[in-house]
């Protein structure tokens, strides 16, 4: 790690304190286990263990969880569909067309899309589109 990356890291957050809070308050155990379960184990009780009374800025540094996504993102599942709709109707009927793709900094040119290449870019539509369709719809466990 550069310097420079040191000093970035140190300015936006503070490690000691994430570390030590990390061990004070038994977050560092599975998520199972809580302050009092982990307390009993060592003999002493909530209270008597040394990271019982938080002050203000430990508490200010302890990281905070993001809000779980919502069960369905409507605009990726529209969107996929309609990748899969446009690639299984280009698989089904391709065409024979000239694309014309023009470019700024090098020379355009004309691609003949034949029917078996239409039958490519619709294949790889298809696939991106329920690539999105399962991106959209699938929820991370917590």
């Amino acid at each position: 790690m550069s310097n420079r990356d040191v000093r970035w890291l140190q300015r936006r957050t503070n490690i000691a304190d994430l570390l030590d809070d990390g061990i004070e308050n038994y977050s560092d155990l599975k998520p199972g286990a809580s302050a009092a379960g982990a307390a009993d184990a060592e003999g002493t009780t909530v209270a008597e263990s040394p990271g019982a009374t938080a002050s203000p800025r430990s508490a200010a540094s302890t990281p905070t969880t993001a809000s779980p996504r919502p069960t369905v993102a409507w605009f990726g599942l529209l969107l996929g569909i309609a990748f899969v709709a446009a690639g299984v109707r280009l698989f089904l009927a391709p065409v024979d067309l000239m694309v014309y793709h023009q470019r700024m900094k090098r020379p355009s040119f004309v691609e003949h899309v034949t029917p078996q290449r239409s039958r490519i870019y619709g294949t790889a539509a298809a696939v991106v589109g329920l690539g999105l369709l399962g991106f959209s719809l699938y929820r991370p466990r917590q």
